[in-house]
């Protein structure tokens, strides 16, 4: 048997294996959604430790509040988002945390 010809239907075979993985586990999908959520949240920090934006004014007690309901909403949407891209296979939609 031919080594070229064998190299090259491993090497086709592992690109088939690997699309179809990326099919079904949809990686950029859920890369986007984590990086989107992150970013989120380090300016939620960002915000919060200066005391800008929805924490202006807050005293150290309603800031935390609102930092923690921030922070867990967020997270909860990104989890939703994963599930949804997981089980359903969509196109991962905009969290409510995020939004304007």
């Amino acid at each position: 048997m031919d080594t070229g010809k064998v190299l090259t239907t491993v090497v086709s075979t592992l690109v088939a294996v690997l699309l179809a993985l990326e099919g079904v586990l949809h990686h950029r999908e859920q890369w986007k959604n984590y990086r989107t959520t992150e970013q989120h949240l380090r300016a939620q920090r960002v915000f919060f430790e200066t005391r800008t934006g929805d924490y202006s004014g807050l005293s150290d007690e309603a800031a935390l509040k609102k930092l923690i309901e921030t922070c867990e909403m967020a997270i909860k949407d990104e989890n939703e988002l994963t599930l949804s891209v997981l089980t359903r296979g969509s196109a991962p939609v905009e969290p409510e945390a995020l939004k304007g």
